[in-house]
């Protein structure tokens, strides 16, 4: 079991963590929003009750990987956490897609690493560990240019994962299991954002990650 009792983790990342989450009391249960983090945090508390873990949610919806590198050290590092969770990066891959006549709101592909590796090293030193949560694309279809986009960079942060040793929770594989035998609709309105059941498979993975290490 990586968390230890009374222990702080915050989750930081785009729409697919804050999900609603209230600006004011990030770290109540009933102020998480309604995705992966309240999920996993009602599952922990529930599993763990002797841990006392206290969650923060600090996702804002719409934040490439400069926008949250921008914020990192008032929204994450200010709360002194033991462990910081990072799902981030997929407006990194749609926009260059979706909205090429925007190029000012594009992050360019070189810099997805360098904004993810300068978010690690601010932090590694100040946590026990931090996990890297990679972005899913739901469409199984290797050949979708979005896809590809998304894979090329799920493999630069395992890398990162394994260069600075942190824990790495690869959410695309999770999805594609289910993409195996259900549509992308199973998941995903737009095959973005998670509905229930993807943020489920979201926080049961990232759930598992701690019980493991």
């Amino acid at each position: 079991m990586l968390i230890l009792k009374n222990s702080t983790l915050v989750l930081a990342g785009d729409s697919i963590t804050d999900c609603g989450r209230s600006r004011e009391l990030p770290s109540r249960l009933d102020s998480q929003g309604d995705g992966y983090v309240k999920l996993f945090t009602a599952r922990f508390w529930a599993k763990y009750p002797e841990l006392n873990l206290t969650s923060y949610n600090m996702g804002v919806s719409g934040d490439t990987t400069l926008d949250i590198r921008e914020r990192w050290e008032q929204d994450v590092l200010s709360k002194k956490p033991d462990y910081v969770s990072l799902l981030i990066g997929i407006n990194d891959v749609i926009r260059p897609h979706l909205r090429p006549h925007m190029p000012e709101t594009h992050v360019k592909p070189e810099d997805y690493e360098v904004n993810i590796r300068y978010m690690i090293e601010k932090t590694i030193p100040h946590v026990k560990k931090m996990i890297l949560i990679s972005p899913g694309y739901m469409d199984i279809n290797k050949n979708d240019v979005i896809r590809q986009h998304n894979d090329i960079n799920r493999q630069k942060l395992e890398q990162l994962a394994v260069e600075y040793e942190c824990i790495y929770v690869d959410i695309q594989k999770e999805y594609d299991r289910i993409l195996e035998v259900h549509y992308p609709l199973w998941l995903s309105w737009d095959r973005i954002h998670p509905n229930l059941v993807g943020h489920t498979i979201i926080s049961e993975a990232l759930l598992k990650a701690i019980e493991d290490n």
